[in-house]
């Protein structure tokens, strides 16, 4: 975690603040041309590659899990209930909180990483007007159960399973996540997850 917070901060202060001189020295050149069509292209690559690596520095280290794995989840539910219309409701039961410093740091991250998929894909495709979520406490792993009242889909369709789901399960697998989707057509779509407190635990 320490490692990934790093390279996320060395790409802010290091490669995004050079990308911005090169912006500001393009300006400069372009004020001094009358017509500079190179530079106009070369400005329009350029805010390319300064949304790519603000993109991939959000990526490498989510800012709204500096403050814990709960907070973070507050923070991203509140932020989905804010930007669109749908009716976000997110709880978390008192206990639970009391055991987040157990948690590995990349299982959270992990764990984080597969909520936020499953919250995008209720927002794009599944036409849903409410998404609710309860984070609980268990002995060896907190539970965490979303759902949204979609239209669903078809589990059996490999058209129906993207890359997010492929990404959320090689994520769920390769930290020891148990993670369950359950969809009903017309009914919705519910994501289970068991994050253990201790990474190791068998399910």
């Amino acid at each position: 975690d320490n490692e990934r917070s790093n390279f996320a901060m060395e790409l802010h202060d290091g490669l995004a603040q050079e990308l911005v001189l090169l912006n500001i020295y393009l300006d400069q050149i372009k004020g001094k041309c009358a017509e500079t069509p190179e530079v106009d292209r070369a400005k329009n690559i350029l805010s390319d590659a300064m949304k790519q690596t603000r993109r991939l520095t959000y990526n490498v280290s989510p800012p709204l899990l500096n403050e814990g794995f709960f907070q973070g989840l507050t923070v991203l539910f509140e932020r989905f209930n804010d930007v669109n219309d749908i009716n976000v409701s997110f709880k978390i039961e008192d206990e639970t909180k009391s055991s987040e410093d157990l948690m590995n740091d990349e299982v959270s991250y992990n764990s984080f990483r597969i909520i936020q998929e499953f919250l995008n894909n209720s927002i794009k495709h599944s036409e849903a007007d409410e998404i609710s979520c309860i984070v609980s406490s268990k002995n060896d792993f907190c539970s965490i159960i979303i759902k949204d009242n979609g239209k669903g889909f078809d589990q059996s369709s490999s058209k129906s399973i993207g890359m997010g789901i492929k990404n959320m399960k090689k994520r769920a697998k390769l930290f020891q996540i148990g993670l369950e989707i359950e969809s009903i057509a017309n009914v919705g779509t519910t994501l289970y997850l068991k994050i253990p407190k201790s990474f190791g635990i068998d399910f």
